[in-house]
């Protein structure tokens, strides 16, 4: 044995006797990844009565202990359905209506602090402490346990995707317990539901009687301004009596084309009388004016000053077509009644120029006077459009204004009518009913994961 025992420095193994080895690394494709199902099978098939006792003894104790829980603990569901909103309310389709009906509508929708039906933070109110403490004291149990045995979810029966529609569905172990919570549930969400209506109603009222004095100050006000702007420049509706103006001076105008046709006549007779191509018969004729259409736009009769003049004039021409009718011109009568009628024509024709011109006087006079008539019609109608857009703009704030407070008192008396009726905004549409056969185990679930 000592001899094996090697010497301070020196190794037992001798260099002539060490040999190089090669290592060759492994195929990683020579271990494979997959499992060989045929071995697995054939390991099964050695150890075939260990896997057919550990499965008939898992089995069986899955079926004891289900048996168990379904004999001794069985868990019981029941549920009922809320529907929170209206259906085929016109609040759900929008405003279609006038600008009255989207008036009252925005009034009241601001009183009413409407929002969309936030149905995730509804349903966790719902299974809150505070509404579920005082079920839970009633039934000797916990907050937390009544809500873990509450489930809350959108959608009927037949349409998943109703979010107005809520499902409350209860589990418990005893069907009559489960029962009497259902029940409570349901008549605490609903008077919850009437609670909170008639809150939201009561503070909308309280809003639009903070905001009755402003609206009531505002119409007021402005129709202050309107009756003021109307005693001010003495018009009760500018539009209507700027028509009426524009209606005056077309009338006004009508009468001057009149007068000036009537100073055209009067210089045409004026002209004939100089000329002598006016007898005593055309003058009279001529004297009466032209016809109008009545009052200040008939012509301007000519009255000579003296009219036996006239009539003298008038006879002795007359005498003088009979007399030539009969007598020659030569003879007495004819000269006589000729010399006549050159004594009267100077003396008529002075007096017929001194007629034309006192009617030329007063025609001027009207012209004058419809022209100045005309031209302040014309100052005042010029006035009219600044004065039209202030009435409109007053108008138009007056009109909203008086909009506004109708709206406010519409909507202050349909939150009068709603809090008196006390109407409980929701409805159960599915009563509360326990499944009499338990939820709770499955049998069927719990073979099958044994």
């Amino acid at each position: 044995m000592s001899n094996l025992i090697p010497a301070p420095g020196h190794s037992p193994i001798l260099a002539s006797s060490i040999q190089p080895v090669q290592v060759r690394e492994l195929n990683n494709t020579a271990v494979g990844d997959e499992i060989d199902l045929r071995e697995l099978w054939r390991a099964l098939k050695r150890r075939k009565r260990v896997v057919g006792a550990t499965f008939v003894a898992i089995l069986i104790l899955s079926g004891c202990y289900t048996a168990y829980q379904r004999i001794f603990r069985p868990v019981y569901e029941g549920s009922f359905q809320l529907l929170i909103t209206d259906p085929i309310s016109d609040e759900n389709r929008g405003a279609t209506g006038g600008g009255e009906i989207v008036s009252n509508s925005m009034i009241e929708s601001l009183a009413r602090n409407s929002t969309k039906s936030d149905i995730p933070t509804l349903i966790e109110v719902l299974r809150s402490p505070m509404l579920l403490s005082a079920i839970a004291s009633r039934f000797d149990t916990t907050t937390a346990a009544l809500s873990n045995q509450i489930t809350i979810k959108t959608g009927g029966s037949k349409q998943m995707e109703a979010e107005g529609v809520l499902t409350i569905t209860l589990t418990d172990r005893e069907p009559a317990r489960a029962s009497e919570i259902l029940k409570a549930l349901k008549t605490d969400y609903l008077g919850y539901s009437l609670k909170q209506r008639q809150q939201r109603l009561n503070d909308g009222l309280r809003f639009l009687d903070r905001q009755a004095p402003a609206l009531q100050a505002k119409t007021g006000e402005l129709q202050a301004q309107v009756a003021l702007f109307r005693q001010k420049n003495n018009q009760l509706l500018p539009t209507e009596e700027g028509a009426a103006q524009k209606l005056k001076i077309a009338g006004i105008e009508d009468q001057l084309r009149l007068l000036q046709v009537e100073e055209l006549r009067l210089l045409s007779m004026r002209k004939s009388i100089e000329a002598g191509r006016l007898t005593a018969r055309s003058f009279q004729d001529n004297a009466g004016g032209s016809s109008g259409t009545g009052g200040a736009n008939q012509g301007v009769n000519v009255t000579v000053a003296n009219p036996s003049l006239l009539e003298q004039l008038t006879k002795v021409e007359e005498q003088l077509a009979e007399a030539r009718a009969k007598f020659r011109a030569e003879s007495p009568t004819v000269r006589s009644l000729t010399a006549r009628r050159d004594q009267l024509l100077p003396l008529l024709k002075g007096k017929e120029l001194d007629a034309v011109d006192a009617a030329l006087a007063m025609n001027n006079t009207k012209i004058a006077a419809v022209q100045n008539q005309e031209k302040t019609l014309t100052r005042e109608f010029q006035k009219q459009p600044q004065l039209i857009k202030q009435y409109e703009a007053l108008n138009q704030k007056l009109s909203i204004a008086q909009e506004n407070l109708a709206g406010f008192i519409k909507a202050r008396e349909n939150f009068q009518l709603e809090i008196a009726q006390r109407t409980v905004p929701w409805q159960v549409i599915a009563p509360a009913e326990i499944n009499p056969n338990p939820v709770k185990p499955s049998i069927p679930r719990n073979l099958a994961l044994g």
